[in-house]
């Protein structure tokens, strides 16, 4: 469970849960109903806020596509710091 900032475009932006994160999208927590194609930003603390195209809304869930893949060690650095493995990889 990554802490993250979800913000549809148009709309305000609000605090969810990332449940899963891989270089080419990602499925978060979404208080609101989401529409197939919308546009929104994921915020992670540490990252720069990543454009996303909503490709999926279930039940409060909602799955996002990139519009730019995460580098690898970005990627990786991510889920070592939330996942307390430890494995930081330096960028560069």
């Amino acid at each position: 469970s990554i802490p993250a900032m979800l913000r549809v475009s148009g709309s305000k932006g609000y605090q969810t849960v990332v449940n899963d994160v891989s270089l080419s999208g990602c499925s978060a927590m979404s208080i609101n109903r989401m529409h197939i194609g919308s546009i929104c930003w994921l915020t992670i603390p540490g990252l720069e806020s990543q454009q996303a195209e909503v490709v999926w809304w279930e039940n409060g869930l909602v799955g996002c596509a990139f519009q730019n893949l995460l580098s690898p060690i970005v990627h990786d650095n991510l889920l070592a710091r939330f996942r307390g493995d430890g494995v930081f990889r330096m960028i560069g």
